[in-house]
């Protein structure tokens, strides 16, 4: 990816981009948040989509954890266009010995994008 000049071993805009970003994966978060289709996402939609990228940090999901409330299909279709560079970056850490993969799941971002639209918790459950 483009974070790093290897020659002068400076950040380019996409590294200090992550360097300002606290995750997990910052590069991947960095990646993620400069794709150009999360722009076409409203408010609500983009709660929802930072869900899928960050829900497992904090809450540790399990693999069985499922949830009644269904993204929309534009979250969907916007991590589905991320999966391309997700695969890509999987490859380059681990060939690069990093062992630990980013994260993307959708399972919680039904719910995210309720809240963030005004739902009450005893309307969503």
């Amino acid at each position: 990816y483009d974070a790093l000049d290897i020659g002068s071993m400076s950040l380019l805009p996409l590294g200090r981009i992550a360097a300002k970003i606290h995750a997990e994966n910052q590069l991947w978060i960095a990646i993620a948040a400069t794709s150009p289709d999360i722009f076409l996402l409203n408010a609500t939609e983009l709660a929802g989509f930072v869900c899928a990228l960050i829900t497992s940090e904090s809450l540790r999901l399990r693999s069985s954890t499922e949830c009644s409330c269904v993204p929309s299909e534009k979250i969907l279709r916007c991590l589905e266009s991320l999966e391309p560079a997700w695969e890509k970056l999987i490859e380059l850490q681990l060939t690069n010995g990093i062992s630990q993969t980013p994260f993307m799941d959708a399972r919680l971002a039904g719910l995210a994008e309720q809240w963030a639209s005004g739902a009450s918790w005893p309307s969503i459950k």
